[in-house]
């Protein structure tokens, strides 16, 4: 989750309490992992995209955890969430199925939203909407189930997209 392992207690003890094995982790810039954003812009400047580390870190995990089984992947927030889709798009096989809650359902929403640079620094990765966004990761990841609750901004009425 956006927020780190902290902000999802709840929902973590939900799904413990189904009966689902649980692994939260703070993957970079999250939680304890979180970083300044000036820091993640050097990191861009030098080649290392903020949102491929993150996307990098949970394809690991869930490599990891996983095995040889797939997993579901339940991801909270706008960044973490637009992070977990992308992992899903390139290793649909990996995973069993989606669960986002607060992804938005485009990244133009960055520009028609005020989202500031520093809440979501990897979402503001150079040249990505032109290759990719949301509804093409989704078509990319498969057919995966998806769960998508609190879809954040939607597009405003009237505004053409």
């Amino acid at each position: 989750g956006d927020g780190g392992r902290a902000s999802l207690q709840g929902f973590v003890g939900d799904c413990a309490q189904a009966g689902d094995r649980v692994l939260a982790a703070d993957v970079f810039g999250t939680g304890e992992g979180r970083v300044h954003y000036q820091l993640q812009m050097l990191m861009a400047g030098a080649g290392a995209r903020p949102l491929g580390v993150m996307v990098g870190q949970i394809l690991a995990l869930a490599r990891w955890a996983g095995g040889r089984k797939k997993v579901k992947v339940s991801a909270m927030g706008p960044v973490t969430g637009f992070a977990a889709l992308c992992a899903a798009a390139l290793e649909p096989d990996r995973f069993s199925g989606l669960y986002f809650d607060g992804l938005h359902d485009s990244l133009k929403r960055l520009i028609d939203w005020p989202v500031g640079y520093d809440s979501a620094t990897p979402l503001f990765c150079f040249g990505l909407l032109e290759v990719a966004d949301v509804p093409q990761l989704m078509a990319m990841a498969g057919g995966l189930p998806m769960t998508w609750r609190n879809r954040g901004p939607v597009q405003p009425v009237g505004k053409a997209g």
